[in-house]
């Protein structure tokens, strides 16, 4: 059965050192996609920093698709 990720993504500002007390703000884009296999099988949760991989994580049991998601599954 092909299940279809969500995907959250936000932007994080970090404060970069560049020296002599000069400070500059980064801007990095993180996405999460999480995956749900059914209620027989754990989420699984991928963090991208800036397009890398920079964590998976498993979450508990996942859940059966309603009828009304199923219909908007491409």
């Amino acid at each position: 059965m092909r299940r279809t990720p969500w995907k959250d993504d936000r932007q994080e500002a970090l404060n970069e050192q560049l020296g002599g007390g000069t400070v500059r703000k980064v801007y990095v884009t993180i996405e999460e996609w999480t995956y749900n296999f059914g209620p027989s099988r754990f989420v699984r949760i991928f963090t991208f920093r800036n397009g890398s991989v920079t964590d998976i994580r498993t979450g508990g049991y996942g859940y059966e698709m309603q009828r009304e998601e199923k219909k908007r599954t491409p």
